[in-house]
């Protein structure tokens, strides 16, 4: 009696310990499997246009009664499947899409949890049978009594019909025996099990997922309707051939080695790759592989769902060129873009902001005191003052600092911030600022400066005057030395058009027909002479030189003119005029010529009386006349006679000179000349007078002689 004992304790224990945890584990599968189902039935019937009180509905007609779809906001905290209450329900939920492939909603059902409530009833049952079996060994050892072990079974049939939801025993009827009633309750209950499964596989063939069952090494050994719709085969050309090669070889490699790493600790993983449709269009699918191990603890078969993802894939595909394109178009403007969630305290910045602010984004995280730290001293309390009243008060700001970059460098950014508020708490909760580099704007604005400031030293510092008009003949800028070469002021010359105030009424004329050749670019490139007036009356001579301005196309957009002031040239010039005429005429009446030699180059000038004078009335090149007029002996007389004197510092002499003529006629020459020193007493000029003495008597000659020495 003890063994038996013993055996049924044991036995009880082992149903306990294996029966009870697969009871749960099946409650949990069915509630999971349910809670699936409806799900895809709602974002099928999404994508179809149905609305989800209908989807819900026929979830219903299903036999799924306790069904409900909770908004977003009433997402169970609780983790799915559970159980609700020990020998009581199971519940499940799983969050389904809309046709824009975001979230619309939850699903939950909740179901008695049969299966574990029969697992308890059988454990009761054993305990009871337990109990009264111990009783029955007793009473059977003491009375071998037929009757408590007829009722015993009796119990059991009506336990295993209520616990499978049969209906109880007809014994009016049909008398039957407590075994036999037994074995019909079990085939009864077997009937039902087996209905069920064939339930749940109608539903897994009628799942919206790709459904799969194969080995590791690729061989297909079950799939379901929508795995053969995918791939437009039947299950008959799929059972037996090789999943890889559905996917193209390229992904073959990545899908293996994922198979490889299931193990027990490790028996299910997520992947997604590529695959081959009927039409050749490469698409998308996420697999979810689930190990089944044999007794080994090796990988037996693999359960696989797959579901399309191709559209997300597209997506995400397209979202990271458009990133790209962004990164692309801030590095092209140079502009860095920092976004701020200020509920969060945390920042982002892009690409083109770490590098502008030259800093390393694996080395550093966005924040605000790394980006004070390589802001210049100066600008750095100013711009961390803009920030905090951003933050605090929503202040938009621009903002334009300096940075002292790691490398030493120099770089200045324009900021420009804005602050975003909630639309529903009106709180504050996201700030963005971009980041202008500006450096070579103002790099290129200081060159400009300096260049102005240049010209206009340069402009201040011309004797020139500087006129500036316009295609239209409109002043637009004059110098200061204009301003007082005409005695009047920039504010009256400027803005005036022609004819100018400058312009004497004698002389309009004339200079307005120069005036409209310039505007014509008929100008003279050597200028024109004309005559101005001064705001007292007084007439001045001017030299003007005229150059077009131009825009980048060479167009002339306006005219530049350099007047100077050539009154005390042209008076000069006429005293020459007045000098070279007298002197003329006293070359004409005394009948001599005169002479220029440079000694430090070795040129020689000689007015056109010294070419008649020696003959050759028609030359011009003084220098090839002396070598033809003299033998060479004479040549190296007079000009070693005259270096000698230089040499001895003398400052004038007199050289009789005994010429040839080409008509073989001699002709004495008598030359009078004084040397010209510079302030170290060397000869820069000699300077002298040819005189024919030819037809004049010895004592005459001898007479100017001493008269031309100062003897």
């Amino acid at each position: 009696m003890a063994v038996t004992t013993c055996v049924l304790i044991a036995l009880l224990l082992v149903f306990y310990g294996m029966v009870l945890p697969q009871a749960r584990e099946r409650d949990l599968n069915r509630i999971k499997l349910y809670t699936g189902l409806a799900k895809h039935l709602l974002e099928a019937d999404a994508v179809a246009g149905v609305a989800t009180e209908q989807t819900l509905e026929k979830i219903r007609k299903l036999g799924l009664t306790n069904s409900e779809i909770l908004p977003l906001e009433n997402i169970p905290v609780r983790k799915s499947p559970r159980f609700i209450a020990p020998h009581s329900q199971v519940e499940a939920w799983e969050i389904f899409r809309g046709p824009d492939g975001q979230a619309a909603g939850v699903v939950r059902i909740t179901k008695w949890d049969d299966t574990t409530r029969w697992a308890f009833g059988i454990l009761r049952m054993a305990a009871v049978i337990l109990t009264v079996g111990g009783l029955l060994v007793i009473a059977t050892t003491i009375l071998f009594s037929y009757l408590p072990l007829m009722l015993r079974l009796q119990r059991l049939a009506t336990l295993t019909r209520s616990k499978f939801g049969l209906p109880p025993a007809d014994h009016r009827r049909v008398a039957h025996s407590p075994l036999h009633d037994l074995e019909l309750a079990l085939e009864t209950a077997a009937d039902k099990v087996l209905r069920e499964d064939g339930q749940r596989q109608r539903l897994l063939e009628n799942h919206a997922e790709l459904a799969c069952l194969g080995t590791t090494d690729g061989r297909l050994l079950e799939v379901n309707n929508a795995y053969c719709r995918f791939f437009g085969k039947t299950r008959e050309q799929l059972i037996g051939t090789n999943y890889l090669d559905l996917i193209p070889p390229a992904d073959r490699t990545e899908v293996v080695n994922s198979l490889r790493k299931l193990s027990p600790r490790h028996p299910a993983n997520t992947m997604t790759h590529r695959v081959l449709s009927p039409t050749g269009k490469v698409l998308w699918l996420r697999w979810r592989d689930s190990a089944i191990f044999d007794d080994a603890g090796k990988v037996k078969e693999v359960a696989s769902f797959g579901l399309d993802v191709t559209a997300e894939h597209e997506l995400a595909e397209r979202n990271g060129r458009q990133q790209l394109a962004f990164a692309q178009m801030q590095s092209l403007a140079r502009t860095g873009c920092l976004a701020w969630d200020v509920t969060r305290d945390k920042m982002d910045w892009t690409d083109e902001t770490w590098r502008l602010l030259g800093l390393d984004k694996d080395a550093s995280q966005p924040s605000l005191d790394h980006l004070l730290a390589v802001v210049t001293p100066r600008d750095r309390g100013t711009l961390r003052e803009l920030f905090r009243l951003a933050r605090e008060d929503g202040a938009p700001f621009e903002y334009e600092f300096c940075c002292a970059l790691p490398d030493g460098s120099r770089r200045t950014l324009l900021s420009r911030a804005e602050v975003r508020a909630d639309p529903k708490t009106k709180l504050l909760d996201q700030l963005t600022c971009t980041f202008h580099d500006i450096s070579a704007l103002r790099e290129a604005e200081t060159a400009t400066k300096r260049e102005l400031h240049f010209r206009q030293a340069i402009e201040h510092s011309l004797g020139t005057g500087i006129v500036v008009i316009d295609e239209n003949g409109k002043c637009l800028l004059v110098n200061q030395a204009f301003c007082e070469m005409t005695g009047w002021p920039a504010e009256e010359l400027t803005g005036q058009p022609a004819p100018y105030c400058y312009w004497p009424e004698e002389e309009r004329p004339a200079i307005r027909m120069a005036f409209e050749q310039t505007l014509r670019g008929q100008a003279a490139p050597e200028g024109m002479e004309l005559r101005f007036c001064r705001k007292d009356g007084r007439r001045f001579d001017v030299l003007v030189k005229v150059a077009p301005l131009l825009n980048n196309e060479d167009r002339p957009l306006g005219w530049l003119g350099a007047v100077t002031d050539i009154t005390s040239i042209q008076q000069t010039r006429r005293e020459l005029e007045v000098v070279n005429e007298r002197l003329q005429i006293a070359q004409d009446v005394a009948d001599f010529g005169i002479w220029d030699w440079d000694p430090v180059r070795n040129i020689l000038h000689w007015d056109r009386k010294s070419f008649a004078l020696f003959g050759h009335p028609e030359a011009t090149d003084a220098q090839a006349v002396w070598c033809q007029v003299h033998s060479e002996a004479e040549q190296e007389r007079l000009t070693g006679e005259l270096n000698r004197l230089i040499a001895a510092g003398g400052n004038r002499g007199r050289d009789l000179i005994h010429a040839r003529w080409p008509d073989g006629t001699r002709h004495d020459i008598a030359s009078t000349y004084v040397i010209l020193r510079d302030q170290s007493g060397q000869a820069t000029r000699v300077l002298g007078i040819n005189h024919d003495i030819t037809a004049e008597p010895g004592e005459e000659r001898d007479r100017r002689s001493h008269l031309e020495r100062g003897d």
